[in-house]
């Protein structure tokens, strides 16, 4: 039912109660910065800032309203914030202005504030540090009434143009908030007193009176007065002041009561909670002692009407409030009837890792009720009616890893279903993790073979995440006590996961990771053939991130064969275009094949309708699977070249490569090189490069959260030789050996929080038992976040970095670049929908962009957008032209402040235009020699093209003889 509201004044029958709510979400827009989100600040601006050149600003809040019981009366409904920085000089206005659409504190920036009404309460804020407060009962009464959907609050200062200050957000940490100054809204409230209709009886005593010189003195009037008594103890200010034992009415239709002896100084007006009407007759020097019979308890306001009488011989008829002095035969009957309001709560605890409450933790409801958690973690949610709710738990504010950690809360389960009154008490979290208990871990990562470091592996657990140093050493520290899933990544190996429980003291955990088998791969053209490696690992325009293990290899159309034997798994040859644009990534021609060790090696750029095998199809080491092309995203005056990968089965990311004719480098071709393949076409197959009697299927089964109660599993699974493979999958082991085989599907829907998959291939042969488990970490609160450069070059790559807190293994992650591409990966490349083929994130063209990051965990979505400006580089394109052995290059960028040459024989120049000799004319012949320019432009914007050496052609004239 709608709560009650009043203009002014509280009831005179009423209690006054308060309670607090406080902010779901907060921040501020800055017309100075109009595209940048402000949602993760610790801090809130109010009026015009010059300091950091934010310009005209505006505060906006939503917040969760507390709980009230039913017909409870709003007094007042106050909002308090901490002003901590004073810009002001003087007082300065504001008005508060309710907003009328939905927002989102990560993404609300000047240019996307919502829409607002007209103001619905006004203030002054003080020059001074502290709590300032502005009265918003009346859009509060709309809030709890329904007459107003809740959709938050923005305060804006009258002057736009004058300072004002700066206040705590809820997502300051401890150190910033020692005293807990984050927002709040202070809801004061009172309860109308329940007036029951009583009845009395009266039998008129039969004892005789005995007395004591009274103490009270009686005037010449004989009054007629009206009292209220206020429940459980009431004083009379009558003659006798008497202390009535309640008894519950609602419980004992029907009481019979008897008073206690009193003594008291009457006043012609007192209060008392009685209908009935008493008369006793007694002489003011003295004092009635009475026995009494019984006792009842009554908790209603009552309403008295009494006669005092005054005679001269000072005899007094009059009522006592809650008490008579009767003789023990004087018995009083009433009937009473009154309404109790009837309201439920629930009631539990909540207890991080090591068993210790945790305080501070809001605990609310799918209807708008909310209560935190005391210092001991427990906490009551009151003032529910009977019906079916939903309990979820959150910290006000989730910290930075660098900064005090005591809010950095994560609950698993994050909610739960009670109903009332079947169930009204319930614990609402058995596990929490939350930092501040806490320990480090420390440990090794090496090869399972050789026992060698691992250098850069990639270890995550509770959140948290490092990369190994030289020695495979790493630290992690403050992980919550409990438990936790470690896992390690290298693209070089084979994911390692395992639980680890943390406890005081030190925890130390050494792992061996599993090495993805390398030998038996030789270069990817025909034997006898010279090719140079134009880029190499971690190359400089396009070899980074999922392609730091890529090469690109010079040699206009010549053939490509595989580099090692295998299954095709994947042909495209049907394009016919490319160019130096990321548009062009979908329309390269490709081939990939799958080997025995669960990698797949890709050929890239290849010519039109030049792939001479089929999906399906087995191929031996140095067979040709294509020839050399230009189609998709190529760049230069001869663009032509081969872009070759090799990556993990299902997960297309580059991993180390090692050729067996490379003998320097430990078999890793360089930038710059010359290499020759040995890499021969058998003259008959080999005994069976399809089967093997040990061949076994591989695959892998990965949570990933959805924002909702349903998870997602990611499923692959594989088999070299057979194009059937189905899977079963399991909540546990057990489970797992009676589950009915089916086909394999790359996602499936699951509520478990295990999942465990098997792998058969037709032949019957099945693979190793794959499993996974819902990390609890990811059911907590998301705040998205991640670092990009104010300003980048086009061409250039965007460096991102993942700052999403927590970082969760398992949450999802969905990139927006503004230019029409999107990534689904932790920090992204660009990814071709169609090829699988992941490039770097680049814009092509200058302007103003915006990245936006939606990272989502098991019940949480956090989205945060970032502007990034995007400069023109110069253009790196060029001419050749070639006269015997000399050639000369001419750039195309006129206005660039410095042209680089390098000539492909170890010899440099610079200028915008240049020649050169080379002085092996056969080399020269033998195979295009490229020719690399990279630019300057005046912006400090670089580029970089490749070209390649026109070849001579030789005329053979016949032999005639005469």
């Amino acid at each position: 039912m709608p709560l009650a509201s009043k203009a002014q004044g509280r009831e005179p029958n009423s209690i006054s109660t308060v309670v607090y709510g406080y902010p779901s979400q907060d921040t501020y827009a800055q017309e100075g910065f109009p595209d940048t989100a402000a949602g993760d600040r610790p801090n809130l601006f109010l009026g015009f800032d010059s300091v950091d050149n934010k310009g005209k600003t505006q505060m906006f809040f939503q917040f969760n309203l507390p709980v009230l019981p039913t017909g409870a009366i709003i007094d007042q409904v106050i909002i308090e914030i901490y002003q901590y920085n004073v810009r002001a000089t003087a007082a300065y206005g504001l008005s508060a202005f309710p907003i009328e659409c939905a927002w989102d504190q990560y993404t609300l920036t000047s240019n996307t504030r919502p829409c607002n009404t007209t103001s619905m309460g006004s203030t002054s804020f003080q020059p001074s540090v502290g709590w300032q407060t502005l009265n918003i009962t009346a859009l509060g009464r709309e809030w709890y009434s329904g007459a107003r959907s809740n959709l938050g609050v923005k305060l804006q200062a009258h002057s736009q143009s004058s300072p004002g200050g700066v206040f705590w957000s809820s997502d300051c940490s401890a150190t910033q908030c020692p005293g807990g100054q984050r927002p709040q809204l202070r809801v004061e409230y009172s309860m109308p007193t329940a007036t029951p209709t009583l009845t009395a009886t009266s039998v008129p005593p039969t004892a005789t009176w005995t007395s004591e010189p009274a103490t009270a003195t009686w005037g010449p009037e004989t009054p007629t007065t009206t009292s209220t008594s206020v429940p459980p103890t009431a004083t009379s200010t009558a003659t006798s002041t008497a202390t009535a034992v309640p008894a519950t009415l609602t419980t004992q239709p029907t009481a019979t009561y008897t008073t206690v002896p009193a003594t008291g100084t009457a006043t012609p007006t007192r209060t008392s909670t009685n209908t009935a009407t008493n008369t006793a007759t007694r002489t003011p020097s003295q004092t009635a002692t009475l026995s009494p019979i019984n006792t009842a308890t009554r908790t209603a306001t009552n309403t008295v009407t009494r006669t005092a009488t005054k005679i001269p011989t000072n005899t007094a008829t009059r009522t006592a409030t809650n008490t008579a002095t009767k003789m023990p035969t004087n018995t009083a009957t009433r009937t009473a009837t009154a309404t109790v309001l009837a309201t439920h709560s629930i009631a539990g605890t909540v207890t991080d890792g090591a068993g210790g409450g945790i305080p501070n933790v809001i605990i609310s409801d799918n209807a708008g009720h909310s209560t935190k958690t005391d210092s001991s973690g427990s906490f009551v949610l009151t003032g529910l009616s009977s019906g079916t709710y939903t309990l979820s738990a959150a910290r006000p504010a989730i910290a930075r890893m660098d900064q005090q950690a005591d809010n950095w809360c994560f609950f698993g389960p994050s909610s739960q279903t009670v109903t009332i009154p079947a169930m009204t008490t319930v614990d609402f979290l058995g596990t929490a993790f939350c930092a501040g208990v806490s320990s480090d871990l420390s440990g090794t990562v090496v090869d399972r073979a050789s026992g060698r470091p691992i250098e850069n592996a990639r270890v995550a657990i509770a959140g948290k995440r490092v990369w190994t140093n030289a020695d495979g050493e790493f630290t992690i520290r403050s992980i919550p006590f409990g438990r936790h899933e470690l896992r390690i990544t290298n693209s070089n190996y084979r994911l390692y996961k395992t639980a680890l429980s943390i406890q005081i003291g030190t925890n130390t955990h050494h792992a061996r990771m599993r090495t993805i088998f390398t030998s038996g791969y030789r270069l990817p053209f025909p034997n006898g053939e010279q090719r140079m490696c134009t880029q190499g690992n971690n190359g400089s325009k396009s070899h980074q991130g999922v392609e730091y293990y890529a090469f690109d290899w010079s040699k206009g159309k010549g053939s490509v064969v595989a580099a090692k034997e295998g299954k095709i798994i994947e042909v495209k040859e049907n394009f016919r275009i490319g160019g130096c644009s990321k548009s062009f990534s979908s329309y390269a021609n490709r081939v990939k094949i799958l080997h025995r060790d669960g990698t797949v090696t890709g050929y890239y750029h290849l010519e039109y309708k030049s792939v001479p095998v089929e999906v399906g199809q087995y191929v031996e080491r140095g067979q040709v699977i294509g020839k050399v092309g230009a189609t998709g995203y190529v760049c230069g005056a001869n663009p032509a070249h081969l872009h070759f990968l090799r990556m993990k089965a299902g997960r297309y990311v580059s991993t180390e490569i090692r050729f067996e004719e490379v003998s320097t480098n430990n078999g890793i071709p360089r930038t710059g090189r010359w290499y020759r393949s040995r890499n021969t076409y058998p003259l008959f197959y080999s005994m069976d490069i399809q089967q093997e009697p040990d061949e076994l299927p591989i695959g892998s089964v990965e949570f990933r959260f959805t924002g909702e109660p349903t998870h997602q599993l990611v499923i692959y699974g594989s088999d070299y030789e057979s194009d059937n493979v189905q899977m079963r999958l399991g909540v546990s082991e057990q489970a797992l050996e009676l589950a009915s085989w089916q086909p394999l599907t790359d996602t499936v829907p699951w509520t478990a929080p295990e999942a465990w998959a098997q792998f058969k291939d037709e032949a019957g042969n099945l693979s190793e038992v794959y499993s996974d488990t819902a990390e609890l970490i990811g059911y907590g609160a998301l705040q998205a976040d991640f670092s990009v450069p104010p300003a980048i070059c086009t061409g250039e790559t965007i460096p991102l970095q993942n700052l999403t807190i927590p970082f969760c293994e398992q949450c999802s992650w969905r990139w927006n670049f503004d230019n029409g591409l999107t990534s689904a990966l932790m920090e992204p490349s660009e990814v071709d929908a169609e090829s699988g083929l992941e490039e770097w994130i680049a814009y092509d063209e200058p302007g103003n962009y915006s990245v936006t990051l939606e990272a989502t965990g098991a019940n949480y979505v956090s989205t945060v957008s970032k502007p990034v400006t995007v400069v023109s580089a110069p253009s790196p394109e060029f001419t050749i032209t070639r006269s015997g052995d000399m050639i000369t290059v001419e750039a195309l960028e006129l206005n660039a402040a410095n042209w680089h040459w390098d000539f492909g024989d170890g010899t440099t120049a610079s200028g915008r235009i240049a020649t050169h000799v080379y002085t092996d004319t056969m080399w020269l012949d033998e195979s295009p020699v490229p020719v690399e320019l990279q630019v300057e432009g005046a912006n400090s914007c670089e580029s970089s093209g490749f070209g390649y050496v026109p070849q001579m052609t030789r005329l053979f004239l016949p032999i005639m003889r005469r």
